[in-house]
């Protein structure tokens, strides 16, 4: 029989279907590494095709693919007979509830968020191998034993040795699991449960009232599925529930439920993820983020963020007033929508500069004139600067533009130069009157001179004393 420490699980290779090559090749390296098999495939719809030609044990499935995304093409495998029971792990980088569900409710077995760590990828492959191993054991054992039953009664125990082989698989698990009847008792946990309560023994965790394992919180909506249950409604098998730990402490699960079949009966098996760091870290972000809002808000600048796309992702104070556009109406769209300018002189688009960072990943500014338009038609001068937005890795992920409105500079700077204009015609008009007084002091001085030589009342007399007058 097969065990967790077992690299072939099953006759068949590991499916690997994403269409970014790159994130392909290292899923598949790390794989290889630990001796799987790989079947490569680039699309939903060659994984399609992949899987007619040959049935692979396990699938790690991306979910946004161009030609068929991957619930779609979880859903079709589910719908064969022939590929149902191939358990699919979605990688994804979506970390959203709402996106999980869609994926359980799609038929896969499990998640592996994006970036890829190697040991959990590697913890979940082999947990869900084994799972499958164990499950194929027990068919074939209970089809054996339905068959051969009255000529063979050691078969019986065969199966129960095939469980126990299955209850050695679970123990071997990182993840907890747990098998429950339909009212909620308790009927097995592996040692990976019984960590993550901190309890010593099964019997320890089966004995502890349920409402004192869980918080407050997560009781009352432990009640309320168990309600909806009997009612008939609809509940989700995957949600996230609070528990208290024997020695107090407060940690939070991600826990997925499914009907399982456990000594001949249909009980439930909930599997259980510790998601505390989580968690932790999601309100860290949060609180993060909300002093992020807070900073650009109170700055004076306008400033907008966009993905790799150029679709608005935020949006300041400064940037709705000046723009026109508040956060949640700007959030999705093109910023050549939100952010629209001309150029003053030539009424001329301007190209969107968040292309250019893209496209060079530098540091751009507009050129000189640029013109805002905002969605009311009013406009305002301005100036700016678009930068790229790198993870710790270096890798550009969106654009940051900062502006701001220079209108009343610019016409502070005219103001300016129309006052430095009339301060150099003053002093033109200044140097010029201070040379012509030179000349009319000479001629002046010179019409004195003359009249002393002259007879008194005479004509000549006359002529210098009109000219001396009209200098």
């Amino acid at each position: 029989m097969s065990t967790l420490n077992d690299k072939n699980f099953t006759d068949g290779d590991i499916l690997v279907v994403d269409d970014n090559k790159a994130n392909l090749k290292l899923i598949a390296d790390l794989l290889s590494e630990a001796g799987y098999e790989i079947q490569p495939a680039t699309s939903g719809e060659l994984a399609l095709r992949s899987v007619q030609a040959k049935l692979p044990a396990l699938i790690l499935l991306d979910i946004k693919m161009p030609d068929i995304d991957g619930y779609e093409v979880c859903r079709r495998l589910k719908a064969d007979e022939k590929t149902r029971s191939i358990p699919v792990i979605f990688i994804t980088v979506l970390d959203d509830d709402k996106e999980k569900v869609m994926g359980f409710q799609a038929g896969a077995v499990d998640y592996i968020c994006k970036p890829i760590r190697k040991e959990e990828m590697l913890a979940r492959v082999r947990t869900h191998l084994a799972l499958r191993n164990a499950q194929l054991d027990l068919l074939r054992s209970n089809t054996e034993l339905s068959e051969l039953n009255k000529e063979f009664t050691d078969e019986i125990t065969e199966r129960k040795q095939t469980e126990q082989n299955f209850r050695n698989s679970l123990d071997d698990s990182p993840l907890g699991i747990r098998i429950v009847t339909a009212e909620g008792e308790l009927l097995y946990a592996n040692k990976a449960t019984l960590d993550i309560y901190g309890y010593s023994s099964f019997e320890e965790l089966r004995n502890t009232p349920t409402k004192q394992r869980y918080t407050p919180e997560s009781y009352v909506e432990h009640r309320r599925r168990a309600e909806d249950r009997k009612l008939g409604k609809p509940v989700p098998d995957n949600y996230e529930i609070g528990i208290t730990r024997k020695d107090g402490e407060v940690r939070y699960l991600q826990v997925f439920r499914r009907k399982v079949t456990w000594s001949g009966e249909t009980q439930f098996q909930a599997i259980c993820q510790d998601i505390t760091e989580r968690k932790q870290l999601e309100q860290a972000l949060a609180e993060e983020r909300k002093r992020l809002d807070v900073t650009l808000r109170s700055t004076g600048d306008g400033v907008i963020t966009t993905d790799m796309q150029g679709k608005v992702s935020l949006l300041n104070r400064v940037a709705e007033q000046l723009t026109g556009w508040t956060q949640d109406e700007a959030n999705g769209e093109p910023l050549e929508k939100v952010f629209h300018i001309v150029d003053e002189h030539t009424r001329k688009l301007i190209t969107n500069p968040v292309k250019t960072v893209l496209k060079t990943g530098r540091i751009v500014g507009l050129i000189n004139h640029a013109v805002l338009v905002s969605r009311d038609g009013s406009e305002c001068i301005i100036a700016d600067s678009g930068a790229p937005i790198r993870d710790e890795h270096g890798n550009l992920f969106g654009v940051v533009l900062v502006f701001w409105d220079i209108t009343e500079v610019r016409k502070l700077e005219e103001e300016i130069q129309k006052t430095e204009k009339l301060q150099s015609v003053g002093n033109l008009a200044g140097g010029i009157a201070h040379d012509f007084n030179n000349l009319l002091t000479g001629i002046m001085g010179n019409i004195s001179l003359a009249k002393r030589h002259i007879e008194p009342g005479s004509k000549a007399e006359e002529r210098l004393t009109e000219a001396e007058k009209a200098s």
